[in-house]
């Protein structure tokens, strides 16, 4: 008993470190990240001149998105970008969307019954673990 003691005091403790995150970024490619969206904004999300500020259709354009794929839109959100990859990858296709936000699910629930789409499987995911 007295050997088994230390190994399970460091098995416990690597249990532990693997809850524990590395710190996050603050930059990428010299860009700084930008912030989490918190739910209560995610209406920002859908504004009108997000086209014009962003270009998001050239973006998922360039993506080369067919029938058929299967995608994780990781950090979905309220389904910006969901929404239009679901429907570029049809019927045959699936769009995996994950977000940690249960109100953002929840929105994209809602956005997803609104459009009557349904290859979008919604995951609420951990900050850690995506699911």
């Amino acid at each position: 008993m007295t050997r088994l003691l230390p190994c399970l005091l460091l098995l416990s403790c690597l249990a532990a470190r693997a809850e524990e995150a590395p710190p996050g970024l603050t930059e990428y490619l010299g860009r700084q990240i930008a912030m989490t969206m918190h739910w209560k904004g995610a209406e920002w999300l859908m504004r009108r001149v997000r086209e014009q500020e962003e270009s998001p259709t050239l973006m998922r354009r360039q993506l080369d998105v067919k029938p058929g794929m299967t995608i994780c839109d990781m950090g979905c959100g309220n389904g910006f970008h969901t929404l239009p990859l679901a429907a570029a990858v049809g019927e045959k296709g699936k769009i995996y969307a994950v977000d940690v936000q249960p109100e953002m699910i929840e929105m994209l629930r809602a956005n997803l019954e609104r459009k009557g789409v349904k290859n979008v499987e919604p995951i609420n995911g951990r900050f850690h673990d995506p699911r």
